[in-house]
């Protein structure tokens, strides 16, 4: 197992069906293989202990948005302990952009959005991210993605959910967008990925999200050997 120096956090945010989940795994897969010490969250309400079926969407996003702003925070708090480097799956800035989406869709007040965006944007939570990377897509290709395994077809739906949405999947593109902007000076690293194309070879994208942690953070000595 490789020693680290101090903690590194990577944060994977964006839209659902863009490809931060299946790149992020892919990443765990070398770090573990590799041997660096690794820590995986999910940050969304499938891996939450919550009753998400049961609960109306803004009070769940409260409560995931204060879940994961308490995680964050824990992380070195106790100087004794062995380092990590952690792999976010929705976490501080993801959740920034739902809750914005959310507004949007009438889903939240302002008034609470910008409470929860307050918390999960302060400097000491910020300051622990080493890298941010935000994924986005068209919602049509998130769609088309959404529905290519799945019993029913999109065009045969009945009811769509509240995050599955054309307007939905909308507004969470343009938050995804301000969100990227707005990270820039906040986070010492940020990088947004386009996946619209539905040939998106999302090897390749981990492959480069791999290569510009490489560039960031060169002590962390990470390397492809040849399978030759």
């Amino acid at each position: 197992m490789r020693h680290l120096e101090p903690n590194y956090i990577f944060e994977f945010a964006g839209m659902p069906q863009s490809g931060k989940t299946s790149v992020r795994e892919i990443l765990a897969h070398y770090l573990k293989r590799m041997e660096y010490p690794l820590v995986e969250f999910n940050g969304g309400s499938r891996h939450s202990r919550f009753p998400i079926y049961r609960m109306p969407i803004g009070e769940l996003n409260e409560k995931l948005a204060y879940n994961i702003e308490s995680f964050v925070r824990s992380i070195g708090e106790k100087q004794d302990l062995d380092h990590n480097i952690y792999l976010l799956d929705r976490g501080l800035i993801d959740r920034c952009i739902f809750t914005d989406a959310l507004v949007q869709a009438n889903k939240v007040s302002s008034k609470q959005a910008e409470k929860l965006n307050a918390i999960l944007t302060m400097p000491e939570l910020l300051e622990k991210l080493d890298g941010v990377f935000i994924f986005v897509t068209s919602p049509e290709t998130a769609l088309d993605r959404e529905y290519a395994s799945k019993l029913v077809k999109r065009k045969d739906v009945r009811s769509q959910g509240d995050v599955m949405n054309e307007h939905f999947l909308h507004e969470m593109r343009v938050a995804a967008d301000e969100w990227y902007r707005r990270s820039i000076g906040l986070v010492k690293h940020v990088e947004l990925i386009d996946t619209t194309s539905r040939n998106t070879d999302m090897q390749k994208v981990a492959r480069n999200v791999f290569d510009r942690i490489s560039v960031w953070h060169p002590e962390l000595e990470l390397q492809l050997t040849s399978t030759r």
